[in-house]
């Protein structure tokens, strides 16, 4: 699974319908264990695009996971957090 773009607040915050909608497709790859998820294209991440993935990835990065190194942080403090 390639993402790509601006996972913040502001982009996924523009519709309930939308929202779930992504929360959905997330839940249907996370069954998939055969799935690389590449994050390299992915050109902003805050906090809530971060739990996004976390979320969908059971609160542990995969091991095949390509993350830029200055998105790494955002998913290194979640799996420290008792949260999400």
């Amino acid at each position: 699974m390639v993402a790509r773009g601006a996972w913040i607040v502001h982009e996924l915050s523009g519709s309930r319908e939308r929202a779930g909608a992504l929360a959905a497709q997330f839940e249907s790859f996370a069954q998939r264990r055969d799935l690389t998820w590449d994050l390299r294209e992915v050109s902003a991440l805050d906090h809530v695009g971060a739990i996004y993935f976390f979320r969908a990835w059971q609160r542990a990065v995969p091991a095949n996971a390509q993350i830029d190194p200055e998105h790494q942080e955002f998913f290194k403090n979640l799996a420290k957090s008792d949260s999400p």
